[in-house]
């Protein structure tokens, strides 16, 4: 039983006639009536009969034709999806980003997989450093970093977004009600801390040398949606970014948000994609970058 066989009963039903099908497919009509038959000696039961000049399906064909439906229009799919393969080419987006920006980027990816439905990608989360050995071995075709990594490592870098550094912590805990949190709090608080190869690590760290304090953490963890654990079961509070926490305290309202000590938020510098620009990974890369801005 082959797909062509198969094909024939479909459209048999639909015209009934098999000059017309003959020439729905661009064969002689021998050649399919010649199918009709051998397809009926297969199964060993008559699919056609005819009637009036006209050819119909037997209630076995009628049976079969579901099926025959099915299968035809499930290799129709698979011929366009190939189509689109030969146009642009079988592509495997590998991508990175640390697990403060996982929301955002599966949104775009959400997006650009609606776009291009025969994208495959691969998404590794990872602290930013592991990340910038990945993509400059050439493992990674993209990652979202910061602009002074990009200015080290090298490649495309598309600007997203400028990000701020904030605090976390249960509604539960004493800072929630405060509207500013003093330096010495933070100085004496247990932490929730994360690997040191982290960009929130680092950011933490650059901020307190800026202020001249010391930071305790009491739990160290190696992912922000682990550090999102601890801060709601009240371990302790911890550092994250303002678009890593938005949404957080809409769930549940178990988590509150502060901003750091100081008249003015504290600026991270600009994130955005860092890619290679081969194609066709950086087509998509771009087309990428241009959903993740609209977020």
């Amino acid at each position: 039983m082959n797909l062509l066989k198969l094909q024939i009963l479909v459209l048999i039903e639909k015209y009934k006639k098999v000059t017309d099908v003959a020439n729905e497919l661009q064969l002689k009509q021998p050649t399919v009536t010649f199918h009709m038959k051998s397809l009926e000696e297969e199964l060993g039961i008559p699919l056609y009969q005819n009637r009036s000049g006209r050819v119909w399906l037997s209630e076995a064909g009628k049976a079969l034709y579901p099926y025959a439906q099915k299968m035809t229009a499930l290799y129709s799919e698979a011929e366009k999806t190939l189509e689109r393969f030969k146009r642009t080419g079988a592509t495997v987006l590998r991508i990175g980003a640390e697990d403060i920006y996982s929301a955002a980027l599966m949104r775009g990816l959400r997006d650009l997989g609606e776009k291009s439905p025969e994208l495959q990608v691969e998404v590794r989360f990872a602290p930013e450093k592991e990340l910038a050995s990945l993509f400059a071995e050439g493992a990674l075709d993209g990652m979202i970093s910061e602009q002074n990594l990009a200015e080290k490592t090298g490649g495309s870098f598309d600007a997203l977004f400028k990000d701020e550094l904030v605090i976390i912590c249960s509604r539960r805990h004493k800072w929630a009600e405060l509207e500013v949190l003093p330096d010495q709090e933070i100085q004496q608080e247990k932490l929730v801390g994360y690997d040191v190869s982290s960009y929130l690590s680092s950011a933490a760290l650059s901020w307190a040398g800026k202020r001249r304090l010391s930071l305790q953490y009491g739990t160290t963890v190696s992912s922000f949606a682990a550090a999102v654990q601890a801060v709601r079961l009240g371990i302790g509070a911890a550092f994250a970014t303002r678009i890593a926490a938005d949404g957080l305290e809409e769930q549940g309202k178990e988590i509150a948000v502060l901003p750091l000590p100081g008249t003015l938020p504290e600026k991270l510098g600009t994130m955005g994609l860092l890619h290679h620009g081969a194609e066709p990974p950086g087509l998509y890369l771009r087309e990428l970058a241009a959903a993740l801005k609209k977020k």
